[in-house]
């Protein structure tokens, strides 16, 4: 394999080189897609995986952190067949892209989904996180909202609240905040149904119970405060 500074002195040094190295890398994701789909006979796409790879998922990022990992761009078409999954899941990564290119997603995962296969979707929840706010909130939250603070949001007067609610909208690379509406509503206008809101973790769908990392990270309970899940049948 190429080491980055070595395919940077040879884009600069040979013409022509970019698109052969582009080549060369959609060859090797395409190997070693077929690898993982002629093994498994229950396939499962996992979109955005950052370090949480799942056991007998196709394990996909933008920028792989591991060898294991897929590169693929959740914004372009889905490089698969119509019907190939089973399953797809995906948690903190819609947030990441615009709505318009998260509704296109959630099109391409319809269409990449087995009919009957299933997909759920973890992301920042927009009702809870204005909710913070507003005063009505749930147990918990201001020991949340201490911890926030200081790791995520900026520094300054005014409230914690403040803080990070902006540091969810504005930080972390965030381009739109779902609320279960909202959602529910995109993945029904890709020709999903039985939306349905989960708790982290927990699933009445097979093979979707335990998926989320994020509870790892930041804690359970904060996770809950914090995260949106949503299932839904193709």
């Amino acid at each position: 394999m190429l080491s980055p500074q070595v395919r940077d002195r040879l884009k600069k040094s040979i013409p022509g080189v970019t698109g052969l190295l582009g080549l060369r890398a959609r060859l090797a994701r395409t190997a070693r897609i077929r690898t993982y789909l002629t093994s498994h006979t229950e396939p499962a796409l996992h979109l955005g995986c950052g370090g949480n790879l799942l056991p007998g998922w196709l394990n996909t990022d933008l920028i792989p952190e591991r060898s294991l990992v897929v590169p693929l761009d959740c914004t372009r078409p889905l490089p698969f067949a119509t019907g190939t999954f089973n399953r797809v899941f995906s948690e903190h990564m819609i947030e990441h892209i615009p709505f318009a290119a998260a509704c296109s997603l959630f099109a391409e995962c319809h269409r990449v989904l087995r009919p009957g296969g299933s997909i759920r979707l973890a992301t920042p929840d927009l009702a809870k996180i204005c909710g913070m706010h507003s005063g009505q909130t749930e147990p918990g939250v201001a020991a949340y909202l201490a911890w926030s603070r200081p790791r995520y949001a900026v520094g300054g007067p005014g409230s914690a609240a403040a803080h990070v609610i902006n540091s969810l909208f504005y930080h972390h690379g965030h381009r739109f905040l779902f609320d279960a509406e909202t959602l529910s509503a995109a993945l029904t206008q890709a020709g999903f149904h039985n939306c349905a809101v989960r708790t982290p973790g927990q699933s009445k769908l097979p093979g979707m119970s335990g998926l989320e990392h994020h509870g790892h990270v930041m804690g359970h309970a904060f996770n809950e405060l914090e995260t949106l899940v949503v299932e839904a049948v193709a």
